[in-house]
């Protein structure tokens, strides 16, 4: 793999994760790509802060971090509150979603 000389990179022990984390530099309109589908690129610089711009398929769900663990814990006070009925029910319920979904298109 050949290092592009404008930018640096290295590992990192992630403090919330026993995983290391590769930290990468980037400036301005510069990106990041994660397989072949997902290219994070940083659009604007702040004093205090960084927008960054995310293109994934529809189907990759992306939140900032505060957003996806509330998430979480909303899905687990869920499923701890529901009976196994209602959970089975649910589940009924997501699979027939997704049967719709992934179904072919009957338009001409």
């Amino acid at each position: 793999m050949r290092r592009n000389s404008r930018s640096t990179s290295r590992l990192a022990t992630d403090t919330a994760s026993p995983r290391a984390m590769l930290v990468l530099s980037r400036k301005l309109n510069e990106a990041i790509r994660i397989a072949e589908d997902i290219t994070i690129r940083v659009v604007r610089l702040d004093r205090d802060s960084v927008r960054l711009g995310v293109s994934a398929p529809k189907n990759i769900g992306i939140h900032r971090e505060e957003v996806y663990l509330e998430i979480l814990q909303s899905n687990l006070a869920a499923v701890e509150t529901s009976t196994p009925e209602q959970l089975a029910l649910r589940l009924q319920q997501i699979r027939n979603d997704a049967t719709v979904r992934l179904a072919p298109s009957s338009a001409p």
